[in-house]
């Protein structure tokens, strides 16, 4: 049913959407565009998107609950029992993936092994799902680099954000040859099939010391105007690709001591540091229209109003994201399964709250087929409305058309990457390498 639905919305308004799409793709990309927003609304250009939604919106209405549900899922493929990310589907993953259908799936390094093994297990995961679906991962570089985890795939290797914000602060690298390097990311990831990317990190260091993400250096440092003018030049890049660019941690990561992979940190600033710091910084990286925004499992009362975490706060997801800021990408939960939310309520019940705080995407719960249902009974017990689902699968359908994984007409192909000749070709490519050398710290005459 969401197959037919979305191929006939699509296919009914493939004039309209080719032609503005052609129109955004064509206009220069002004890397001095960036413009300084914290304090105000921000509103993208909806040229292509209303011929989407008004379609989809509509088409959507006669969608089963249990699809709609599916399609807010982003699940990992996972070993029964250990958690351990899969190089390959066994049985209990592939029931999984046919019962909920869901939006995409997170592959982490045990899950790239090989170029071949890689586009197998992608081709796979393809063939199981009704509609195509996102392939995500994080390739920040620095020790976030899941294509290079295993050493068995060819990937170029990134930069840590510490560097990258370090030569471009004392000059030595310019917003174009950021670009390029985002474009270097989003090349090698297509050309595995991912076609989602957790990264740029947005999240801002505290003055004179580092929090947690810091320390591991996955932020590009402590000047808000810097560290958004990096990560749109690398969004830029990397959708350029076809790849979706996902800015994080919102509202920001950067300040807090503790890693909410284990604990669930709360940021002690109040709400003028917080405009001037972490509220900048994202704001200004709107601009350059990522795709998708991932929450922080961090406590921010000074924004939420109350010790409720942001991805579960209506008030930081809802009142900041969507109606101050006027984000309407896709807004993407850190992952379910992190320690940070161990102790607020069953996994069930926390993914319901942040679908009611304003989430798009629940990221990786521990047991999806639960959380699918959970979703699926709380609309029809009324908690969720309906078209609170609606909403949300209709920006995740015009996701997928912006990367190209929907057709434009019904039934036609979308791209599945079998080839392995071209995907060798590109991964750790003279040209990527040279263009990752230009951020060597060693390197005196990078980026001139």
């Amino acid at each position: 049913m969401i197959v037919l639905a979305v191929a006939a919305a699509l296919g009914g308004c493939a004039n309209a959407v080719a032609a503005a799409a052609s129109e955004h793709a064509s206009r220069p990309a002004d890397p001095d565009r960036i413009a300084q927003t914290s304090g105000v609304s921000l509103r993208p250009d909806g040229s292509v998107r209303r011929p989407i939604d008004a379609v989809l919106r509509a088409a959507l209405r006669s969608v089963p609950v249990e699809q709609l549900a599916g399609q807010l899922l982003i699940v990992g493929v996972e070993e029964r029992g250990t958690g351990r990310a899969l190089p390959a589907l066994d049985d209990a993953a592939r029931a999984m993936l046919g019962r909920v259908q869901p939006a995409g799936v997170v592959l982490f390094g045990r899950s790239f092994v090989t170029v071949d093994q890689t586009l197998a297990l992608v081709a796979e995961i393809h063939a199981l799902s009704g509609l195509p679906p996102i392939i995500a991962t994080d390739y920040e570089g620095g020790v976030v680099a899941r294509l290079t985890d295993t050493g068995g795939i060819p990937a170029t290797r990134i930069p840590a954000a510490r560097t990258v914000g370090e030569l471009y602060a004392s000059g030595r690298v310019d917003g174009y040859a950021v670009r390029a390097l985002g474009s270097v990311m989003g090349r090698e990831l297509r050309a595995l099939g991912v076609t989602m990317n957790f990264a740029p990190v947005v999240d801002v260091d505290p003055r004179g010391e580092l929090g947690a993400l810091g320390r591991q250096r996955r932020t590009f440092g402590d000047d808000p105007a810097v560290v958004a003018r990096i990560a749109s030049e690398l969004v830029i890049g990397m959708q350029s690709q076809g790849v979706a660019a996902v800015v994080k941690h919102f509202p920001g990561h950067g300040a807090v001591a503790g890693d909410s992979h284990f604990v669930l940190p709360e940021l002690f600033a109040d709400r003028e540091l917080l405009e001037a710091r972490e509220l900048a910084a994202f704001a200004d990286a709107f601009s350059a229209d990522p795709i998708g925004l991932m929450t922080a499992h961090i406590v921010v009362p000074a924004l939420a109003g109350n010790r409720t975490p942001a991805t579960i706060s209506h008030a930081v997801l809802t009142g900041l994201a969507r109606e101050r800021f006027g984000f309407d990408g896709l807004i993407i939960t850190d992952a379910l399964n992190m320690r940070a939310l161990a102790g607020l309520g069953s996994e069930a019940d926390l993914a319901v709250a942040a679908i009611a705080a304003g989430a798009d995407l629940l990221l990786k719960p521990i047991d999806p087929v639960a959380v699918h249902r959970a979703v699926v009974d709380a609309v029809s017990d009324g908690t969720i409305p309906r078209s609170r689902l609606e909403d949300s699968v209709a920006r995740v359908m015009r996701a997928k058309n912006r990367i190209g994984l929907l057709p434009v007409v019904p039934f036609g192909p979308s791209v599945v990457p079998t080839d392995r000749v071209a995907a060798a070709a590109t991964l750790g490519s003279e040209e990527h390498r040279a263009i990752v050398a230009r951020f060597s710290p060693t390197d005196a005459g990078a980026g001139e």
